[in-house]
């Protein structure tokens, strides 16, 4: 999910613009709608392009530093595991990238689509987009009236179209709380889902803040997809056994506090309540759920620090679907992290030598407020040092791309063949950062998105690297 470093609280954007795409290249720049921002920029990539991910016109190699995409005003709102979904400033959904499950939602599934394509028939009429998502190989779009649109891969009810078919490549609607398919709006027994406010995708899942149908305003939100493995939609226990469901259920075990936002993870989900605190569930391997265990948990429960009791004084989440590490910011700017380590993605400046599968570090079963062992290090690399003005972080598969609130990006955890920390080379040793790397040559960033082992960031006029 694209996001803003001056926005407090990870928000689902709303952003308008234009796209073009000129011979081989892909123009984008963006303008912010959303809480008033009006914020104006061009796109920078890189990182890896095997899907078409950085929209070129090909699909092979990568990009070892930040480039400029060219164009003018338009939005990328949010990236997935290999493809990209934007919002254009007449209110139609584009996509590209990997399509071998139909998450281009074009009508095929057809591989790779290296330029951004029309999804047809986002909005339907009479509606507008308000946000997009896109998780592992699925597409949401979540509408005006609190409608969703979902295509893509729909193996454990992802699309959440009360379907067992995948892929599906077109659109279609996301049926509501225990309505059975075809799901059409307004259709009794067979209704669309409504309410949704705030949209997040996972791995193989996505979840919906509401203000409806909420037993205290606030206090819910709905889940769909897979859920059989780790307990990932958090419904226990009002849903029994962990399962997969094809249509949306209702998350509100009891404990759920007033919620600003949720965010989908590899496997697992967090929530940012309005108290600062973080809810964690599902997959609970290398510890990141951050309960100072590494087993699943199938509802929500609080993360905690090494002492024992709530982390607290969380301003942001991090974002991304294909991470099992996870990432606070915390009101002073700092940040913590906790999970899988092994590619030193938690940023501690902990990292052991290289083995069989790449840098064997230590995971953290619990973040620390404060300076710790899993606070996350500044450029100095020297143990104990807070990095401050993180305004945002995306987190990738086995790293993390950080925003800071002067404009400029670090980087942090792995940085192999396809470059995905952005120095201009794969990194020696382990292929890995262990602490807060400077990105040089950007300026003036106001949002980034990543991907597996992709990233994108929005620049405000001025910055660098430019549109020419």
């Amino acid at each position: 999910m694209l996001e803003y470093a001056i926005v407090v609280g990870v928000v689902s954007l709303v952003v308008i613009g234009t796209l073009q795409v000129v011979g081989h290249k892909t123009s984008l720049a963006f303008c912010s709608i959303e809480n008033g921002l009006g914020a104006a920029g061009s796109l920078a990539n890189w990182g890896d392009n095997s899907f078409g991910q950085l929209g070129s016109g090909t699909h092979s190699g990568q990009q070892a530093t930040p480039i400029s995409v060219n164009g003018d005003c338009s939005v990328a709102a949010d990236s997935g595991t290999n493809h990209i979904v934007i919002l254009k400033p007449d209110g139609t959904v584009w996509a590209w990238g990997n399509d071998s499950n139909g998450a281009i939602g074009n009508g095929s599934n057809s591989g790779t689509v290296d330029t951004p394509t029309a999804v047809p028939g986002v909005p339907p009429s009479g509606r507008k987009v308000a946000s997009v998502a896109a998780g592992t190989d699925t597409s949401y779009a979540l509408l005006d009236n609190g409608s969703v649109q979902a295509w893509g891969k729909n193996t454990f009810g992802d699309v959440g179209n009360g379907l067992a078919a995948s892929p599906v490549d077109s659109p279609t609607w996301v049926c509501g709380i225990a309505q059975t398919a075809p799901c059409s709006p307004g259709v009794v027994g067979h209704d669309v889902l409504t309410g949704v406010t705030k949209l997040s995708a996972g791995n193989n899942s996505a979840y919906g803040l509401m203000s409806t149908g909420c037993a205290v305003t606030g206090q819910c939100f709905v889940a769909w997809g897979a859920g059989a493995s780790h307990g990932q939609l958090g419904c226990a226990p009002s849903c029994g056994a962990n399962a997969d469901h094809n249509v949306p259920i209702r998350v509100d075990t009891g404990i759920i506090p007033a919620t600003t936002t949720l965010t989908g993870g590899q496997d697992h989900a967090l929530a940012l309540t309005s108290a600062g605190n973080v809810l964690a569930w599902g997959i609970g391997t290398f510890g990141v759920l951050g309960d100072g265990l590494n087993t699943d948990a199938n509802q929500p429960g609080y993360v905690q620090t090494s002492a024992g009791v709530s982390l607290s004084g969380v301003a942001k989440l991090g974002r991304g679907a294909t991470s099992s590490t996870a990432y606070a910011i915390l009101n002073d700017t700092t940040a913590v992290a906790w999970g899988e380590n092994d590619l030193a993605e938690l940023g501690i400046n902990v990292q052991s030598p290289a083995g069989a599968f790449g840098c064997y570090c230590q995971s953290y079963f619990a973040p620390t407020a404060g300076v710790g062992s899993q606070q996350i290090v500044d450029t100095t690399g020297v143990a104990g040092t807070k990095e401050t003005g993180i305004g945002s972080i995306a987190r990738g598969n086995g790293y993390a791309i950080v925003l800071l609130t002067n404009g400029t990006l670090a980087g942090f955890g792995a940085n192999g063949a396809t470059d995905q920390l952005g120095l201009g080379a794969p990194s020696g040793g382990c292929g890995c950062v262990a602490y807060v790397t400077a990105i040089a040559g950007v300026t003036n960033a106001i949002g980034l998105a990543a991907g597996a082992n992709h990233t994108v960031v929005l620049i405000a006029p001025g910055g660098t690297p430019s549109a020419s």
